[in-house]
């Protein structure tokens, strides 16, 4: 347990949270990075961390309290699933992206932060409970310091009166670009997508992607890069009641087609996150069970189709 019993008044515990993997450069150490959020769901401003490990998450430096540097998103929730590195800027940049809720009461409720540096538990004020939902959407943080420092992104835009976009998973898409799948609380049982193509600090317009069905819950979005070529995978429960887990794959970037490359779990079945493995395969890891589908985590493998043969050509 992160936190001492009594530290925090209205805690519930470690929530939502996302890893990225920085690789090795020239100037570049490997590292694991970890963000993570307290007391989301209770408290008006959550306390959010990061955290690094140099030796792929055999050992974990301290966490590091930044709450203050994103306070503009106010109450911001990460992933859940990964984040992304990209290298085409003057520095490399993480992007780490999430949903957030803003209200009037986290306005005025920066007096229960202390600041960056290594968490203190025994030393932070109690966080006040959360009263109002507030705006609702989703946004990214990023660093482009190796994770020194943090600073949040603009929201991702949206009509609120026909969509509400929740928990996110961001994937690139080439040239620095980038492209959000975003659970939609409005319950249309449709993903939400957006595109950045400044490394994930604005986003434009979300739109609903009509082609993929999903129950309204989180889903996830990975790209296999075959020789340049941007394909699609997708990974989510289909049905309402959040079951029949299913894996869909599309090589148009767009997502204009789709196709069910594997039934994983016909019973319920909840959040889950995409891998790309070797040997042309994509990794599930997905909550699923008999009767709920918070029973267990399972995962699953599933292969990816092969190359398109080459044509074929007349000889005379």
């Amino acid at each position: 347990n992160f936190t001492k019993p009594g530290t925090l008044k209205y805690a519930d515990g470690l929530n939502l949270g996302v890893a990225v993997y920085q690789p090795p450069g020239e100037a570049r150490p490997e590292r694991i990075w970890l963000s993570w959020v307290e007391c989301f769901h209770r408290c008006i401003v959550p306390y959010q961390y990061v955290q690094s490990s140099a030796d792929l998450g055999l050992t974990w430096d301290p966490p590091r309290d930044i709450t203050q540097s994103i306070m503009a998103l106010s109450k911001f929730s990460p992933g859940p699933g990964y984040g992304v590195h990209l290298t085409g800027f003057d520095e490399d940049r993480l992007v780490i992206c999430g949903h957030y809720t803003r209200s009037e009461s986290q306005e005025n409720a920066a007096e229960v932060l202390t600041g960056e540096g290594v968490v203190e538990t025994e030393d932070r004020p109690p966080a006040p409970v959360q009263d109002d939902a507030g705006t609702i959407g989703a946004a990214c943080i990023y660093s482009d310091d190796l994770g020194g420092t943090w600073r949040s992104g603009v929201p991702v835009p949206y009509n609120s009166s026909l969509m509400s976009p929740r928990e996110c998973q961001p994937v690139t898409t080439g040239y620095n670009g980038l492209l959000m799948t975003m659970r939609d609380g409005s319950n249309s049982h449709h993903p939400l997508w957006s595109y950045s193509y400044d490394g994930g600090i604005s986003w434009g317009d979300a739109y609903t992607q009509v082609n993929l069905t999903t129950a309204t819950c989180d889903a996830s979005m990975a790209v296999y890069n075959e020789s340049g070529n941007i394909h699609l995978i997708f990974s989510g429960p289909v049905e309402s009641d959040r079951s029949l887990m299913e894996v869909h794959y599309s090589s148009d970037r767009t997502g204009a087609k789709w196709l069910l490359l594997s039934t994983l779990w016909y019973g319920p079945a909840a959040y889950s996150c995409l891998a790309v493995l070797p040997e042309q395969s994509v990794g599930v890891l997905y909550e699923n069970g008999n009767h709920s589908p918070y029973e267990m985590i399972t995962f699953a493998r599933a292969l990816l189709p092969g190359p398109a043969p080459p044509a074929e050509t007349e000889t005379n």
